[in-house]
This record gives structure tokens, sequence and C-alpha cells, in this order.
């Protein structure tokens, strides 16, 4: 547990030891959570919702479908709001609007995941088995960490994007 995980549970453990003669006879260890929860911001407040909107689509490397990897929508030009992050299985990724990105442009971030053939989360195999680096992505920085690609989601429409993307330095001029 690092050092800040500690001092937390360290904090949890001190309000929940101060209620525990009085807790059975006033406060429910459930209120006491709740008011941690409020005091941590977990509430809700008056302030404004985020607007997220359903987004789905296909992503083709060199006209085949990606085996599997992950899609990023990142707000720029004004847009405020968190990234919304997702898998693409097969060529296919969907994230519902509970998950989906902020209403506006966004930059798309996609990328292949690779399968190493281990377990990356297995120390003994990740030793035994790793290159000394992983092999790089093989989808082009211009649809990645240099992403050209952007896109606007629009509330109360269908919000459906297909990438066709080209490993080719020609064709993505």
């Amino acid at each position: 547990m690092s050092t800040h995980g500690h001092k937390v549970a360290k904090a949890r453990e001190g309000v929940f030891s101060a209620f525990h003669d009085r807790r059975s006879r006033t406060f429910p260890r459930s209120s006491v959570t709740a008011l941690i929860l409020l005091a941590l911001g977990g509430g809700c407040g008056g302030g404004s919702e985020i607007e997220r909107v359903s987004v789905n689509g296909k992503v083709t490397v060199d006209g085949r479908p990606l085996p599997k990897g992950s899609i990023v929508f990142v707000p720029v030009e004004g847009t405020q709001g968190p990234k919304a992050a997702g898998e693409v299985v097969d060529g296919v990724y969907e994230l519902p609007e509970s998950e989906g990105p902020v209403v506006g442009k966004l930059r798309l971030e996609i990328r292949s995941a690779q399968d190493p053939g281990f377990a990356l989360d297995e120390p003994a195999q990740f030793q035994e088995h790793a290159p000394p680096q992983l092999p790089p992505n093989p989808i082009p920085p211009e649809y990645n960490e240099r992403s050209t690609l952007v896109r606007e989601t629009r509330s109360g429409e269908v919000n459906e994007f297909d990438f066709n993307l080209s490993t080719s330095a020609a064709a993505r001029r």
C-alpha cells in the first residue's frame, strides 16, 4: 500500500473508531460512510452535470478490422470534460452514454493492443518471456500520440464514427 493510501486508511479507521461507542446508538456505520463521502466531494452538488453521449463505430487498419485495441476521446477546442475510453474488439467499439464522451469536439487516439503471448501481470513469466522492450504500436502516431483525428459529438443524435486507418505513409498524406 502506498504511503498516501496508508494515511487514508488510518484516517478512515480513526473516524470509525471515534464513532465506535456511539455508532450503535446514534450513527449506523452507513451514515458515517455517507458523511465521509459527502465530505470528500462524493455527493450530488448543485453544479452542472456533464452531458455524455453514447458512441459506436468500426476501426479498420489497412482494410482489416483492428483485432484488439483501445479508443480514447479527448475534449479539445473549448470542449470541457473528462476523457472517455473504450475497447476495440474485432474492429468494433461501443461506449454507452454513462461511459461515453462529452458533447463537443474531441480528438481521438486509437491504439492496438498486442498479445505478447504471456501474462504481463505474472512477474516470473514476464521476466522469462518479455523482450527487452515491447514491440512498437503498429498504428502510426497520427492516430494516437499525435492524433489528427477529430470528431464532434452531438446531443440527441446517433454518434457513429468509423475509422479506416492506414499504416502506409503515402496513404496518410
